[in-house]
């Protein structure tokens, strides 16, 4: 059984956690609409420029993780606990169980990140 080198798992964690907090800001976009807020469109177009300015500060930062750039993953890092006051806050509002799962997929993201820059600056 071969052994994933530290690098690798923890470039994969962060990686989860990023697509993880992604999807579930668009779900929680999404259950948290109005219902009288107008056609199927105009929600749907209001929701998505919505979930782009909740998540355009982690857009930022997307090819330099693919880069694997240990400054921007350090900035990274400072950028995601920015938003773990507010996903906290969430996880007090209904639905709840979307809240918890964001402020969990927000930890995962962060710790991932923190320990994949470790990882980068050992091998380097």
């Amino acid at each position: 059984m071969a052994m994933n080198n530290p690098r690798q798992t923890w470039e994969r964690v962060t990686w989860f956690g990023y697509v993880a907090v992604m999807v579930l800001y668009g779900l929680q976009t999404a259950l948290t609409a109005p219902s009288n807020a107008g056609t199927v469109f105009e929600v749907i177009g209001a929701g998505m420029v919505l979930w782009l300015l909740k998540t355009l500060p982690l857009w930022l930062f997307f090819i330099p993780m693919l880069r694997a750039r240990v400054r921007a993953l350090s900035w990274f890092g400072f950028l995601i606990l920015l938003y773990l006051p507010f996903v906290v806050m969430s996880a007090f509002r209904e639905p709840q169980w979307l809240g918890v799962l964001l402020t969990s997929a927000i930890i995962v993201l962060f710790f991932g990140n923190a320990y994949w820059v470790r990882a980068i600056k050992r091998a380097s």
